[in-house]
């Protein structure tokens, strides 16, 4: 990586998966190793369920999640940015708008499958209805099941003002599929959606990154979810795009994400 190359990571993660990662331990480390400019960070406490069971009950509370992420992101101003988790089906949009009462978030986070309801359903218009009247983009875990990208579409077509950025294009799914629906949706302009490479293989990064969506991916690493050395996936992949694709990788590393999140031009 060029010495002066900026990265905003829009995937990260305060609080902890127990008996597997406790993510406050670990995040400034990997930020300061691979000099990381800002993260964007979502609790993993306030996701994650037991035995990471589909549709279990979160490890705590939406709201206690929330302002744990808070604290850490007022005391790190300009490097960490806050995602506030939705725990839809458990919570309520009203403690939801609370916790946006009380700091000024960056996005809303959604993962449907711990929650175990399915992304188009009706439950989940309510949240999209207040990122829009609070001008934030919302983030979206992206696999097949419930998290299944076309079912997030259908509920960003509801909502077509709303940026929604699905996650790892589409964990262990289609992503070439999916590379192929977002340019659909925009074109159309059917719905607002954007991508993360978090997981992604080199081919899919580079493939994503010379199709029309280009300035619509952005870079994403689920930091620090794979440990201390989280970053060992990702460095040839960084490394390939720095080298080989110098007309996008501005926009794919910081720019793109720093315009949709942070307004900067």
């Amino acid at each position: 990586m060029t010495a002066d190359r900026k990265i905003f990571d829009i995937h990260g993660h305060n609080g902890s998966w127990p008996d597997r990662i406790n993510c406050d331990e670990l995040i400034f480390d990997v930020i300061k190793r691979e000099k990381i400019s800002k993260l964007l960070i979502s609790n993993l406490s306030g996701m994650e369920t037991e035995n990471h069971v589909e549709g279990g009950n979160p490890l705590i509370p939406e709201l206690e999640a929330n302002r744990q992420t808070i604290k850490l992101c007022k005391e790190n101003e300009g490097v960490l940015y806050a995602a506030a988790v939705c725990q839809v089906g458990k919570s309520s949009p009203e403690t939801l708008e609370q916790a946006l009462k009380e700091y000024k978030f960056t996005a809303l986070k959604f993962h449907p499958f711990l929650i175990g309801i399915d992304a188009n359903d009706k439950i989940y218009d309510p949240y999209l209805e207040i990122a829009e009247a609070n001008n934030l983009p919302c983030v979206f875990h992206s696999a097949p099941g419930t998290s299944d990208p076309m079912k997030i579409y259908m509920l960003a077509k509801r909502h077509p003002k709303v940026p929604v950025v699905l996650y790892h294009i589409n964990l262990m799914g289609n992503c070439e599929f999916t590379i192929e629906m977002i340019a659909k949706a925009v074109a159309k302009k059917e719905a607002n959606l954007y991508c993360d490479t978090a997981w992604c293989p080199m081919d899919v990064t580079v493939n994503a990154l010379r199709s029309s969506i280009k300035n619509r991916v952005m870079f994403g690493s689920d930091l620090p979810i794979d440990g201390p050395d989280h970053f060992r996936y990702y460095r040839g992949i960084m490394q390939t795009i720095d080298d080989l694709m110098p007309n996008v990788a501005d926009d794919y590393f910081y720019n793109t994400a720093a315009r949709l999140f942070l307004g900067e031009e």
